[in-house]
């Protein structure tokens, strides 16, 4: 099944944006086009944690109010435990074994749907 792209008309409310007027476009993206997963709805998606002083994992929001920079980052202090980045876990299990740090809304075409996504 093909998919399509549709773009909607653009009519410019500057004057220096006069140059990109356009009318409705429609793109056919043809039969070769990979579907992307969303890391956040990947099963290798791990996501962004603390890694505690005493080994603990734990997500952001366990962590008592105490415990954040009072600078409004949203990280915890050292005092606390180590900020982790949301990883890839399928790169884990590569030859070479690096860990690749990724957001919620990045994506790629190797990962894999959760069944709850």
């Amino acid at each position: 099944m093909a998919m399509k792209v549709h773009i909607p008309a653009f009519e410019p409310m500057a004057k220096c944006n006069e140059r990109l007027k356009h009318g409705p476009i429609d793109i056919d993206l043809g039969p070769d086009v990979v579907k992307v997963v969303r890391c956040k709805d990947c099963i290798y998606y791990h996501p962004a944690h603390i890694l505690t002083n005493n080994g603990e994992e734990k997500g952001y929001e366990d962590m008592e109010p105490e415990a954040f920079d009072t600078l409004g980052t949203g990280l915890v202090t050292s005092e606390y435990g180590i900020n982790v980045g949301g990883q890839c876990e399928r790169n884990r299990y590569d030859a070479d074994d690096k860990t690749v740090f990724c957001g919620p809304d990045d994506f790629c075409s190797r990962g894999q749907r959760r069944e709850d996504a």
